[in-house]
């Protein structure tokens, strides 16, 4: 202590120097505060406490006076001081300015000073001097002002940390003790806000290398303006605050508030947020926003005098008057007024950002809605206290008091609206603030592009477009609130300069300069205004227009084409709403057809690609589609009519320019969306003939001069020479196809309206029925061009489409022509095909008039020889026209196969094209596929589906390649290929052309392979090589003939294949021997494969997936990525022919795959091969799914296909056992799919087999397959293991007994037509037994070694899954009934080893796997696929289920002690089994499948369903096959077997918690129970039982709900299988009844060996506790439902139907309360469950609870109403609880949407799918409304009582707004007080949960608006009103009237929950009372 003392002394001696004192001071510090460097802590320890503190107060006195004010310095000039100056300054001679400087430019200083204050033995309450903010604005200035010199930066940056930390300490922790006065704190923030700009500028010049300074200084200034910020909002006196804050930091503050931001709605930083926040605390504070209205009310008036003055509407008398009263208005307003002089001047000075004014825009507007809400609310409580008065005392006060004048005082202040300001006191500030910009804009217009004017008036015009976006954006314009028209004069100004600012600019730089940034500003002021007002914009259209269309934007500008279009998009949408789109589009006609539209720089091109740009731009195409469509029906003829005249004025100028193409471009979008309808369809024809008359003129000539070009021949000289002034020209410039679009489009038009109205005659030639007069006066059939010349005598003949397709559109190069002619041919081949139908199916003589019609003049003739002649007259009439009639066939015939083989052909050119052009062949090919086919040449159709099927499957950029090949693609898999017949019998030789060319590239890569192979071998690799190339140029030469050659089996099969390709079939017999002899060339190669790779160990396993050549790997992802095109074709739809060709191609390209991977030389094929192969089984299999029912397909040939699905899947085994470690997850899920599409085949072929009875064949093929599973390599093995699993499964389906197939077979031949399954008689279901007996005992023989070495590898486990497999086929098959089952029990009886004596053993491996299996890692990785675990689990899991069936029907029956090993194994893995999907259970319920119906499994099933479609591989259905397999256990079940179960449950649930892992399967347990025991043996004992178990389950409810919330705890170890099946025996023997028996057997299970106890899977691929306790709770609410819903067969006592009704809503009640430390975790809101209310749940996690609920609600109500009587009381708390939670998870989304979403707080727990929470509540509400409806329909006169109630809730939770009374019983948490806590909390915390004060002010003004509107989603509220209605309905007219006084007069919330009332009350009488009406 004596030490520190005499340190102390140091500190005020006058002989010390000032560096020893601040050495003396840092050792203080060092001793006495707690920190981890204290060298010392006993010294510090051994001080009394209140010694402590004396010294830490001096110490912080010295600190605090040594930077106000020359500390430890001595007064007056002593000799000893002046003695110790100089030999301070003889000692710092070689340092100078460290000593020299003064304490405040000393980082030390302030760092002892900040280490004393941030302590924690410092109080927050210490009184700390004025002077302080003071000393740290002065070093702050002098940082800024450098007086700092170059040598002394490293201090100088050293300085801004501790002074950073200063002012957040006093803003913070200081914030209650330390007060600074508003100047001081205004001029800190001064100066750190000018440090932060100098530093941000620096930066930007240097191109960041200050980025720590100007982080520094961000720090610094974030300090000091939350000291301002403070310091403003706690000073009583506004004005000051005024004064102090607006004239100097105004602009700094803007600066820092709004850097780097287009506008002023984003926050980016920390800093940027409290500049605003003090911005809006100092200008837009309550007491200032009605001196802002008047001061803009003035600036109002002056405006609209200034404008009224210029449009000539005041005189100057009036306008000086105006004047006048604007400025007496101005000086009233005082201080505010000079705000807006204050930022003009700014602004002229460039010291303001423009992103200001927006932002002060509206943050008024908001202080305004504020005011008027405050003053509403004083209103309406001054106008209740006058009614008390008059109520009370009434008669002592005169009429017209203060009482009764209350009220109208507010209406009779200024402004005639509430707050005294007025109704457009926004807009007045828009103008004010406006009229401080535009003085600056009107001053650089001078300037021009002198001196940067024209940057400087670009961002002045982009200030006022942001100001005008405004407008729409706060609602700023109110055209109802403008009577005067004022508002809308200062608009039609603020227009009329932006587009006389546009065109002078337009007009003098052109598309550069200036221009290129002033241009898109204009017009975004223009947009802006549009979007409010388009009356101010309507007369400027002639000016406008040009502007927007003929403006060139060079590269610079390239954002002017898109407000340009924008703009024009706004016109059309504006125009269309007024219904004047005829203006607009006359506007739009004179402006495209100007004389000289450009003026400027660009020149013509430049213009008219600036104009097409707006006019085919997206936003303009879509606004004008949408307006025409809009159009009414009476403006439809004006369209056509408007098309016809800018037609002809077209024709009259006699020459072709941008203008006219884009106009008639115009048109033709406006007639492609017309609507027309049977009212103006004739008028609409007219005026379509109408158009089509004005095009002849135009449209001849050029048709003329196209036929009679260089590419083409056929038009006459005389055509030549009267179209060569106009044709060549035209052609050239685009005119020609813009006039064969609108042409098209007319023809299109007219064809509807002829169509629809039966007075219009169609144009001619374009009628579909023929007429005899139109047949025998035309010579031929009036072509495309016909209604042309209607009416013309003299005209150019009109060539026939078909000859100018084939002269122009082959060879010509223009684009457009092609596409137009592309359009123009497939409009007139969809017309002559219907023409062509009705030629081909009408007969001629109804085309002739009756025989008596035209001798009706003459009834006197003679009857004799004049009836003779006019008969033979009417003959020889219908001769000659049905000779007509066959010339007009052929011709149709003729022009049909031209035009479809111009389409055909262009589209293949496209498909097979991989330039940029956009490919509208092929869209015009797969809209026009039926005529297409029907008409097309067979090459032409080939060549199209193999360009296809290339251009599919071809990778390409994004773009119009992607384009292309989604088209093909969709012509290829649009569902109309195959049901095509010509298509469909040519798409096997397009893809075995394509596939064979595929095929020979990998033979001659596998030749060149063998070529640059080692030298180990020459002579083996010289043959090898001449084998294969001999086999590629045998394919190569392949003839018709198709004969072996000398290429061996390759090159025979590719002969085959080449000639699929040419449209034939393969010769059987070679076709045969090539699939034989390669087959077995495969196995061989496979064998030899598998032994050298056993003997080589891992040596050649370095390949992967991915590493094979370029030229070989292309050609195998061709055939892999086609053939899984082919596999999504619905080839059952293929003729017998065809498939049988599909097949071949597939079996044979599968067998080259398969032959490729096994390749010794390339170690490249495997994997490329593997993917290929597996394709083309994919093939096969689709093939299989017609049933095979005798033709086609794979039934051609049966024999081949066994062995070359052996040898192939031999063969992928081999190439996937070759792939590396890192690619064997990919290999695994290539080999499993494999195996799938093989078992599908190999089933149909079986099947095809066993229903021909054909006993031999099964024979051969089953000891086949028995031998090479007795033998051979693992991959041969695994093969046949596969292929045995098919043949199982086929015999299963023969051993059906014949009546069980009866109802299949009718459904399968109604949907599928007859014999679409194979007929299976008696002598195929013993054929099916007899090859089911021999695999049985291979299957039996190889399941216990293959399962003993399965977790080993991936090989062993695809082993072992396929031979349980074929284990549970068989145990299947044992528990049939016929002849397969007695021959399968036969060989059992005989001494063979089979399935069912070896269950026991291979189910104690089965539970051993699966116990290693469902381990958590293991679990993890089979989840993505990538372990044994997701290759074994399902099948594993089926094999249970199978012996449990095969348990329920042993005779006798099974042993106490297996059933129960049976029930614990499932009971054990639904235990390890999590909750799938993280709880996620859906509120819909589905009837099938059986685990459908319990809560984890949907889960679990929409889990997966989720994976999918985020493209994650997921191995799920686990829970599922577990609880079928319990179905199964228990319905086989005896009475005697089933009290196992009971009693198990009944003794340990009760004990379990409900978030434990063992709760669930026992519910589970007994629903299964329920649902699935038959017999009435059973049934009558769950009916005993039944009592008991609501009890047991209430019970457990009342338990879980009564607990604490479930936290994240230690699991407990799950009991093993074996200690399971003894608890369950133990509890049986505790209960009594066979206890004998039962307790040996227990003892049994005890002695027996248990596998170490597993713990519980709670990790990452688990659900939380939580999430398991919905689970359990879900299903137990589910089992009361099922006992609730069966009241005769399981009778309940009505205490049992209380408890249930308290069951529910306990659970509720218990997930309403959060836990009571804290509302929000963490203290952010966003991470609540329901962000703003205390709930537990949100929709996700308790939608399948709400669901189950409802559920358990609807079963009482429907089946226990009687019992329901004594408890209304619970089932009302129950429907209110489930309401409660509705109405909060929809007030919850709505806040996160429109509160916590803006402020950017939502964390990952929110990041659920929208979509699929809006449908839950929508579901959850129609589950209510139900139980709703349900309860009024009880016809008791006690139910009447609780419908009011009810109701009441209805309308107080849901119908209405929220109000106090509401929010309490919702339990509602503000998020917006939370962030604003949050940030009052934390205030520098920059962690990704913090927030800006900006942001939690935001947040609370946006919570303010969202809980004053409705409190339901549209969806959930129509829901939910149903059963509202049905309630009121149900209430009585004295219950509705006591309902409504209950409501109450007054208080929060009366008057919205009467209108609610009265709203329902009129939506039932409106939709839901009967009226007797049907």
């Amino acid at each position: 202590m004596a030490g520190l003392a005499a340190t102390f002394r140091l500190l005020y001696s006058a002989e010390t120097s000032f560096e020893r004192k601040l050495e003396a001071a840092e050792s203080l510090v060092a001793v006495l505060l707690d920190c981890a460097s204290n060298p010392a802590p006993a010294a510090a320890a051994g001080l009394p406490p209140l010694v402590r503190a004396h010294y830490l107060r001096s110490l912080l006195e010295w600190s605090c006076g040594a930077v106000t004010k020359k500390a430890g310095e001595p007064a007056g000039d002593s000799r000893k001081a002046k003695k110790r100056k100089q030999e301070a300054g003889a000692d710092a001679e070689g340092a100078a300015g460290t000593a020299s400087r003064p304490p405040r430019l000393q980082p030390r200083c302030w760092v002892l000073l900040v280490s004393v204050l941030g302590s924690s033995a410092t109080p927050a309450s210490q009184p700390l001097p004025a002077a302080l903010l003071p000393a740290a604005t002065a070093a702050l200035q002098a940082l800024h002002q450098g007086e700092l010199t170059a040598r002394d930066a490293a201090e100088a940056a050293a300085l801004l940390s501790p002074l950073a930390a200063l002012l957040t300490l006093l803003a913070g922790k200081f914030a209650g003790s330390f007060r600074p006065s508003i100047e001081h704190a205004a001029a800190a923030a001064e100066a750190a806000l000018s440090g932060e700009a100098a530093a941000a500028h620096s930066t930007a010049r240097s191109d960041g290398t200050a980025s720590e300074a100007v982080q520094a200084w961000e720090a610094v200034a974030a300090g000091a303006v939350q000291l301002l910020l403070a310091a403003a909002g706690g000073h009583p006196n506004k004005r000051k605050v005024w004064d102090a804050t607006v004239p100097r930091p105004l602009p700094l503050l803007a600066g820092a508030g709004f850097r780097g931001s287009a506008s002023g709605d984003s926050c980016h930083t920390k800093l940027a947020g409290l500049c605003q926040q003090a911005l809006e605390a100092v200008l837009f504070n309550p007491q200032h926003v009605p001196q802002l209205a008047a001061a803009a009310a003035a600036q109002m008036a002056a405006a609209v005098a200034e404008a009224e003055a210029k449009a000539g509407g005041v005189g100057a008398a009036e306008g000086v008057a105006a004047k006048g009263s604007g400025d007496a208005q101005q000086g009233a307003a005082g201080y505010a007024a000079h705000l807006f002089a204050t930022l003009r001047q700014l602004l002229d000075e460039r010291r303001l950002t423009l992103a200001l004014l927006p932002w002060m825009a509206g943050r008024f507007c908001a202080a305004v809605r504020q005011q008027r809400r405050a003053a509403e609310t004083e209103a309406a409580i001054t106008g209740q206290a006058g009614k008390r008065r008059q109520q009370t005392g009434g008669g002592d006060e005169a009429p017209g008091g203060d009482g009764g004048s209350a009220g109208s005082d507010a209406a009779a202040r200024p402004g005639g609206a509430a707050g005294g300001l007025a109704a457009s006191a926004d807009f007045h500030f828009w103008v004010a603030l406006l009229s401080t910009l535009l003085p600056q804009v009107q001053r650089l217009r001078g300037k021009g592009s002198r001196d940067d004017g024209g940057a400087e008036l670009a961002e002045a015009v982009s200030g006022v477009a942001g100001l005008a976006a405004a407008l729409r954006g706060q609602q700023l314009y109110r055209p109802t609130q403008d009577p005067a028209g004022q508002h809308r004069l200062l608009l039609q100004h603020l227009a009329e300069a932006a587009l006389q600012l546009a065109q002078e600019q337009a007009q003098a730089g052109g598309g550069g300069g200036t221009a290129a940034a002033v241009l898109p500003a204009a017009l975004g002021v223009l947009q802006g205004i549009l979007a409010v007002e388009h009356r101010a914009i309507q007369q400027q259209l002639p000016q406008l227009l040009p502007l927007l269309l003929w403006s060139p934007s060079d590269a610079g500008g390239a954002s002017e084409g898109g407000v340009a279009a924008e703009v024009a998009g706004s016109l059309v949408a504006a125009f269309a709403e007024l219904r004047q789109l005829e203006v607009l589009l006359q506007s739009l006609t004179a402006a495209l057809l100007l004389p000289d539209p450009v003026g400027q720089q660009g020149g013509a091109e430049a213009a008219a690609a600036a104009a097409a740009g707006v006019l085919h731009s997206g936003a303009f195409q879509a606004a004008l589609a949408a307006a025409v469509r809009q159009l009414p029906s009476g403006q439809v003829p004006m369209v056509l009519r408007l098309a016809a005249q800018a037609v002809e004025q077209l024709a009259g100028s006699g020459s072709s320019k941008a203008g006219q193409l884009l106009v008639l471009d115009l048109y033709s979008a406006c007639l492609a969306s017309l609507a027309v309808d049977l009212t103006t369809a004739a008028a609409a024809a007219a005026a379509a003939q109408a158009l089509v008359t004005a095009l002849s003129p135009a449209l001849l000539p050029l048709l003329a001069a196209a036929a009679a070009s260089p590419a083409g021949g056929g038009s006459s000289k005389e055509g030549k020479k009267k179209s060569k002034k106009h044709g060549e020209a035209g052609v050239r410039a685009g005119l020609l196809p813009a006039l064969l679009r609108l042409y098209r489009r007319a023809l299109a038009v007219h064809e509807r309206c002829a169509a629809m109205h039966p007075e219009v005659a169609p144009l001619p030639g374009r009628h579909l029925q023929p007429a005899a007069a139109e047949v025998e006066a035309a010579p031929s059939l009036p072509g495309y061009f016909a209604p042309l010349l209607e009416g013309r005598e003299a005209a150019l003949p009109a060539p026939a489409l078909g000859d100018l397709v084939g002269s122009v559109g082959s060879g010509s190069s223009d684009g457009e022509l092609r596409h137009a002619l592309l359009h123009a041919a497939e409009q007139q081949l969809q017309l002559r095909h219907w023409q062509l139908q009705y030629m081909v199916h009408t007969c001629p003589v109804t085309l002739l008039p009756p025989p008596g019609a035209e001798g009706q003049e003459e009834e006197e003739a003679e009857e004799g020889e004049a009836a003779q002649r006019a008969q033979q007259a009417q003959q020889a009439r219908q001769q000659q026209l049905e000779l007509r009639l066959a010339a007009e066939r052929r011709q149709a015939e003729s022009e049909l196969q031209q035009l479809a083989g111009f389409i055909a052909s262009a589209a293949a050119k496209e498909a097979a094209d991989s330039s940029p052009r956009k490919p509208a062949a092929l869209l015009l090919a797969a809209r026009s596929l039926p005529v297409l086919q029907a008409w097309a040449a067979p090459l032409l159709l080939q060549t199209l589906l193999q360009a296809c099927l290339r251009q599919a499957v071809t990778d390409g950029s994004a773009g119009l390649h992607k384009e292309r090949q989604r088209l093909c693609r969709q012509l290829l898999l649009g569902g109309d290929l195959l049901e095509q017949p010509r298509l469909a019998a040519l798409l096997p030789a397009a893809a075995a052309a394509e596939q064979a060319s595929a095929l020979r590239a990998v033979l001659e890569a596998e030749a060149t392979a063998a070529e640059n192979g080692e030298e180990g071998a020459p002579s083996k690799k010289r043959r090898k090589k001449e084998r294969l190339g001999d086999a590629a140029a045998a394919a190569a030469a392949a003839d018709c003939d198709g004969s072996a050659g000398s290429g061996g089996h390759a090159a025979s099969m590719l002969q085959q294949l080449t000639r699929l390709a040419k449209g034939k079939a393969v010769k059987s017999g070679a076709w045969a021997a090539a699939v034989q002899g390669c087959s077995a060339e495969i196995a061989a190669l496979a064998d030899s494969s598998s032994i050298q790779r056993s003997n080589s160990g891992k040596r050649k396993q370095q390949r992967g997936i991915g590493e094979e050549p370029a030229s070989a790997a292309a050609a195998l992802q061709s055939v892999q990525q086609q053939a899984e095109l082919l596999a999504q074709l619905p080839l059952s739809h293929l003729q017998p022919e065809a498939a049988a060709s599909m097949a071949a191609l597939s079996l044979g390209a599968l067998l080259q795959c398969c032959r490729t991977s096994l390749a010794q030389q390339q170690q490249w094929a495997g994997p490329a091969a593997l993917r290929a192969a597996v394709g083309c089984i994919a093939v096969l299999a689709r093939l299989a799914d017609d049933g095979l029912s005798g033709s086609g397909g794979l039934a051609s040939q049966l024999q081949l296909p066994p062995q070359a699905l052996k040898a192939a899947l031999q063969a992928l085994a081999c190439a996937a056992a070759g792939c590396g470690s890192d690619a064997s997850g990919a290999a695994a899920q290539y080999l499993a799919a494999a195996a799938e599409h093989s078992r599908a085949a190999m089933q149909a072929v079986c099947a095809a087999h066993l229903a021909a009875a054909d006993s031999s064949s099964m024979q051969q093929l089953s000891e086949a397959l028995c031998s090479h599973l007795a033998q051979g390599p693992l991959e041969g093995r695994w093969a046949a293991s596969v292929l045995a699993k098919a043949c199982l499964a086929a015999c299963r389906e023969a051993a059906r007994p014949p009546g069980s197939r009866a109802g299949i077979k009718a459904v399968a031949d109604i949907v599928c037509g007859s014999s679409a399954q194979p007929a299976f008689g008696p002598a195929a279901a013993a054929a099916a037994g007899a090859a089911a007996a021999r695999l049985e005992a291979a299957v039996a023989a190889a399941l216990p070694g293959a399962a003993a070495y399965a977790p080993d590898s991936w090989q062993q486990a695809a082993l072992a899954g396929a031979l349980y497999g074929c284990s549970a086929q068989l145990l299947r098959l044992h528990c049939c009934e016929g002849p397969a089952a007695d021959e399968l029990a036969r060989h059992q009886t005989a001494g063979c080893s089979g399935c069912i004596s070896g269950m026991a053993d291979a189910l104690l491996a089965a539970a051993g796997l699966l116990e290693r299996l469902l381990s958590p890692a293991e679990w993890q990785d089979g989840m993505q696929g990538h372990s044994a675990a997701s290759l074994l689990v399902q099948p594993l899991l089926k094999y249970v289920a199978a012996c449990c069936a095969a348990t329920g029907r042993m005779r006798p029956a099974a042993s106490s002690r297996h059933y129960a090993s049976l029930l614990a194994l499932l009971l054990h893995l639904l235990a390890r089994v999590p909750v799938g999907g993280a709880g996620l259970i859906p509120p819909s319920r589905q009837v099938l499948p059986f685990a459908a119906a319990f809560p984890a499994a949907a889960a679990e099933v929409l889990a997966a369903q989720r994976s999918v479609l985020e493209g994650h591989a997921r191995a799920g259905g686990v829970r599922p096959l577990l609880l079928q397999a319990l179905r199964e256990l228990v319905a086989g079940s005896s009475s005697q077997q089933l009290l196992l179960p009971l009693r198990y449950v009944e003794a340990t649930l009760p004990g379990l918690p409900a978030a434990s892992g063992a709760a669930l399967p026992l519910c589970e347990l007994l629903l299964v129970l329920l649902e699935a025991a038959s017999g009435s043996q059973q049934q009558r004992l769950l009916g005993q039982h039944s009592e008991r178990i609501a009890a047991l389950l209430t019970a457990f409810i009342s338990a879980a709900t009564c607990a604490a919330p479930v936290q994240q705890r230690s699991q407990q170890p799950l009991d093993s299988p074996q200690q399971l099946a003894a608890a369950v025996l133990a509890a049986a023997a505790a209960e009594g009844g066979s206890a004998g028996a039962v307790s040996a057997d227990a003892a049994a299970a005890l002695a027996a060996p248990s596998t170490p106890p597993m713990h519980e899977p709670f990790t990452a691929a688990s659900a939380s506790p939580v999430e398991a306790e919905v689970a359990t709770l879900c299903t137990a609410l589910r089992v009361l439902e099922s006992l609730a819903a069966r009241p005769k067969l399981l009778p309940l006592p009505p205490a049992a139907v209380c408890s249930m009704l308290s069951c529910v809503t306990a659970v509720w009640t218990s997930y309403a309360e959060r836990p009571q430390q804290s509302a929000w975790p963490g203290g952010r809101a966003a991470e609540a469950p329901l962000p703003g209310f205390r709930y537990r749940l949100d929709v996700s996690t308790g939608a399948g609870l709400f669901a189950g609920s409802c559920h358990l609600l609807l079963a009482l109500l429907r089946h226990r109403a009687q019992d329901l009587r004594r408890c209304l009381p619970l089932l009302l708390q129950a429907l209110r609880a489930l309401l409660r939670f509705l109405a909060a998870a929809e007030l919850s989304h709505k806040l996160q949407r429109l509160v916590l979403a803006p402020a950017g707080v939502l964390g990952a727990s929110s990041a659920q799918p929208g979509q699929q929470e809006q449908r839950w509540r929508v579901k959850c509400a129609e589950l209510l409304a139900t139980a709703l409806a349900e309860m009024a329909a009880l016809k008791d006169a006690a139910v009447g009582r609780y419908c009011p109630q009810l109701l009441a809730d209805y309308l107080i939770l849901a119908a209405a707004p929220p109000s106090g009374r509401s929010k309490a019983l919702l339990h509602f948490c503000s998020p917006a007080a939370a962030l604003a806590a949050r940030c009052t909390s934390h205030p520098g915390s920059q962690g990704g949960g913090s927030v800006s004060v900006a942001a939690a002010a935001a947040a609370a003004a946006a919570e303010e608006d969202a809980l004053a509107g409705e409190p339901l989603s549209p969806g959930v509220a129509a829901a939910l009103r149903r059963g509202a209605s049905a309630l009121y309905g149900a209430c009585s007219a004295s219950e509705i009237q006591f309902l409504y006084a209950s409501l109450g007069t007054s208080g929060s919330g009366a008057a919205s929950w009467r209108g609610a009332l009265a709203a329902l009350k009129s939506d039932y009488e409106k939709h839901f009372k009967y009226t007797g009406k049907v």
